[in-house]
């Protein structure tokens, strides 16, 4: 990642970042050294910089049309940020006209010289985050200089073309099931079905939904679970539903949403999973095709997979000694002696392995559902859709869930966090 910023009135700063999990940073810096060193070589190619400016041309006239409208106290906020730092208030439409009559001017050879005479600045720093208060030993400027050398002496090529954005095709789904049973409502004008698979459907009719269909799907397959394992299948929903079906990436899954005008989300609770999803009624079929495939072809890929956690991995690590994490765990021990699940450690996060996640999603997603849908048309309208994505899809028992009550009576705790006394009552 890079970025650059204003580090002062006269001054700018360029800046390249690596997003690594806790306990990587070392390794950062000569992947760091190695990409400057490549910009410094392969100028930035003149279709990137077209493209870049096409991209800021484009938000420079959607900021022209958009007049700025805010409540007075908006306006005081604004200004006085402005103010602050001694710089003159610039509204969002004039710095759209401004970059509109500079873009034209700006050419490929300056922005690369530009680039090259940051590059080529003596006065660098090297900057580590580090989460938490895991021990951490800064690299010495030797060390430094040592990477340094070594990426300068590495035969590096140019940087890799992106990939081109591929729209994904769900796979076509054959089988069918069957409605099986049917209550009529008509006063509120809702129906229920029975599914062949154990599956119910409540679909109303009402023209508050325009020209959209909504999806709701709730089971009991919270993490809390006794067959699921707690924090591996939280993580299993949160990454399956970024990736996608089998062969998908989250690129690819997220053009493919936009394409089809599609939103889709999981979310999971101790005691439940509720998926939803949103289209209009030209693209619902869409919709029931992509519910269908997460469901029984959702993979995760090694690669994509460890990215995916190093988010988890992070905010673990920040978490551990913060005091809202400490705040939480003891209203946990006040409540219910007890967390619910014992939550994973570097280590255990660490040792997930792809075909964990799959694995857990699957048996979230295999329990009887009740969908709750919604729409302005006649019911029978999306029956074949229901009984080919809906009804076709395999289901095993109900999951039991271990339960995690309060405790009887009362407690109290003092615990030393606010600066000054502050009191907090549960039920």
């Amino acid at each position: 990642m890079v970025r650059e910023s204003d580090i002062g009135k006269p001054t700018v700063a360029v800046g390249f970042f690596a997003d690594v999990i806790p306990g990587e940073h070392q390794a950062a810096l000569p992947v760091l050294l190695q990409e400057i060193e490549r910009v410094k070589r392969y100028p930035l190619s003149e279709r990137d910089i077209v493209a870049l400016k096409n991209d800021i041309r484009q938000a420079a006239n959607r900021m022209a049309d958009n007049v700025e409208s805010r409540e007075f106290a908006d306006w005081v906020q604004q200004l006085s940020a402005s103010w602050l730092q001694s710089k003159p208030y610039v509204s969002a439409q004039q710095v759209s006209r401004d970059a509109l009559t500079l873009l034209p001017t700006i050419t490929p050879q300056e922005v690369n010289r530009h680039l090259q005479r940051w590059l080529a600045a003596s006065d660098t720093l090297v900057q580590f985050s580090v989460l938490g208060n895991a021990s951490f030993t800064l690299p010495t400027a030797t060390v430094i200089t040592t990477e340094l050398q070594k990426a300068r002496a590495v035969n590096l090529a140019t940087a890799p073309l992106p990939l081109a954005k591929v729209v994904p095709e769900l796979p076509v789904v054959t089988t069918t099931g069957k409605r099986t049973a049917v209550q009529h409502f008509p006063q509120q004008q809702v129906e229920q079905w029975q599914l062949a698979n154990g599956d119910r459907v409540v679909y109303l009719r009402t023209p508050l939904a325009h020209d959209k269909f909504y999806l709701s799907a709730y089971s009991n397959a919270g993490f809390m679970a006794k067959t699921l394992n707690p924090w591996q299948a939280q993580i299993a929903s949160q990454i399956v539903v970024q990736i996608g079906p089998q062969g998908c990436r989250a690129e690819n899954l997220r053009d493919w949403k936009q394409a089809q005008a599609v939103s889709f989300n999981v979310s999971q609770s101790a005691d439940e999973l509720q998926i939803t999803g949103l289209s209009t009624l030209k693209q619902v079929h869409s919709l029931f095709q992509l519910y269908h495939a997460m469901n029984t072809q959702a993979s995760v890929d090694a690669s994509v997979m460890k990215d995916s956690l190093a988010s988890p991995m992070r905010q673990r690590a920040n978490r551990s000694q913060s005091s809202g994490d400490l705040r939480q765990r003891e209203m946990t021990r006040l409540r219910f002696g007890q967390p619910a699940y014992q939550e994973p450690d570097q280590t255990q996060l660490r040792g997930v392995t792809a075909p964990m996640l799959p694995t857990q999603w699957q048996q979230t997603v295999s329990v009887p559902v009740t969908y709750y849908l919604m729409a302005n048309q006649p019911a029978e309208t999306f029956l074949p859709l229901v009984e080919r994505y809906l009804a076709s899809l395999p289901r095993a028992t109900q999951l039991a869930i271990t339960p995690h009550r309060a405790l009887a009576g009362t407690r109290e705790s003092t615990v030393a966090l606010n600066i000054e006394p502050r009191s907090e009552v549960r039920d």
